[in-house]
């Protein structure tokens, strides 16, 4: 039940893309941001992911950010590809653009686990069941001086041992570094869609304008606890914030 992507060679044969240690330590530039996840298995619970985030709304959401227009609308899988969807090279490609990195919070379990749900893992972590990887990324973070900004894509609510485990990223990494936590890309997180938006808007959406001082919409339902990707990023990036 070893972390799918724990030491990976290389992505769609791309050895410049390269993890150890579910952190994704080998691309070919210069990262601004890393992403923290919780952990996938892979197969093991048939989810088929092709690369970090490949089984949900992820990377639609970061095409639509890169194209300034909310033009895909179906979560991504990777074994039945809906149309326009990135494929595995294009996500590299994003990956680039965005100068995104990537890693998660386990790296292993030692006994099954019913489904992705972050309770499970925690209660994982309660048993000492589960191999925890925060150590290795406050090791990248630390050794890593262009990061500036470390996102989770959950806010743990009522699940003290990841919560104890982001904490400890948080409070022993180098000077300068902005944390946050980004309304989930899986679809769930008890968010309804946002003014008439699809699924895949709304998370944008939230990634733009949650507890965003600029915020144009008003503040959004059950937004406590989030934050807003750095829009000065996203501009640089080449994202229009306005559109979404």
């Amino acid at each position: 039940m070893a972390h799918i992507f724990l030491n990976c060679p290389h992505f769609n044969g791309d050895a410049r893309f390269q993890t150890h240690s579910a952190v994704l330590d080998k691309i070919p530039y210069d990262p601004q941001v890393l992403i923290i996840g919780t952990y996938n298995d892979g197969n093991n619970l048939g989810n088929n992911a092709d690369f970090f985030y490949g089984r949900n709304y992820f990377w639609p959401v970061i095409s639509n950010l890169s194209n300034n227009a909310n033009i895909l609308t179906q979560r991504r899988d990777a074994v039945s590809l809906p149309p326009g969807n990135p494929t595995l090279g294009q996500i590299l490609n994003l990956a680039a653009q965005f100068k995104l990195t990537f890693a998660d919070l386990i790296t292993n379990v030692t006994t099954p686990l019913p489904n992705h749900n972050d309770t499970h893992l925690n209660t994982a972590l309660k048993n000492n069941t589960a191999i925890s990887n925060h150590l290795r990324i406050i090791d990248y973070i630390n050794r890593t001086p262009s990061l500036t900004h470390v996102y989770c894509t959950a806010k743990f609510t009522g699940q003290t041992h990841l919560n104890n485990l982001w904490g400890q990223i948080v409070n022993n990494v180098r000077p300068n570094v902005v944390f946050g936590k980004i309304l989930t890309p899986s679809g769930m997180g008890g968010i309804p869609n946002s003014g008439g938006l699809g699924r895949v808007a709304t998370i944008a959406r939230y990634w733009v304008w949650a507890n965003n001082i600029n915020n144009p919409y008003g503040k959004f339902r059950n937004e406590t606890g989030y934050t807003h990707l750095d829009n000065i990023w996203l501009t640089g990036c080449g994202v229009n914030p306005a559109v979404f």
